[in-house]
């Protein structure tokens, strides 16, 4: 009968987990992960934070098609400056702060929160993955969660109807 460590081996998931995490910063995936943060920041710092223009991360490597540094925060300082940046975290804050403000409110639902909760991993996705487009989930539920929460305060809940 085989042991628990050999069960957990033998599970494609563990294994793969398992060789992230002892080959992280080696593996080729992450030194080019690695390469293209490095590569944005530098360029961020010689475009003085004005941005290079949108798409400009693909011209830095000589491609004409969709590249990207795999941090919509990065490409987003990186292509359209510190005055994107500006406007991303306006943006992300708008989301955070409103959720911060209702939480105690008992219309608060279930599907706010889980709203909430998929935007908060497509927030933690887009800073591995994708460029501004291909984070679609991201603007989608932040979208959502705001217009949620900005209807709570629009419409009595069951029990203030029932009250008056």
């Amino acid at each position: 009968m085989l042991d628990v460590q050999e069960k957990l081996e033998n599970m494609g998931g563990y294994r793969r987990i398992s060789l992230y995490l002892s080959e992280t910063g080696t593996n080729t995936s992450d030194l080019e992960r690695i390469r293209r943060f490095d590569t944005a920041w530098t360029n961020i710092v010689k475009s003085g934070g004005l941005g290079i223009g949108t798409g400009g991360f693909a011209s830095l490597y000589g491609y004409e098609f969709r590249e990207y540094p795999h941090n919509v925060f990065l490409e987003v300082v990186l292509e359209l400056g510190v005055l994107g940046f500006a406007v991303l975290m306006g943006l992300v804050a708008v989301v955070l702060l409103m959720m911060y403000r209702r939480r105690k409110m008992a219309r608060t639902s279930f599907y706010i929160q889980g709203l909430f909760g998929l935007w908060l991993y497509s927030m933690f996705n887009a800073m591995v993955s994708g460029d501004i487009a291909s984070n679609e989930a991201l603007w989608v539920f932040g979208g959502l969660t705001v217009l949620s929460l900005l209807d709570l305060g629009r419409y009595p809940s069951r029990t203030e109807r029932r009250a008056a």
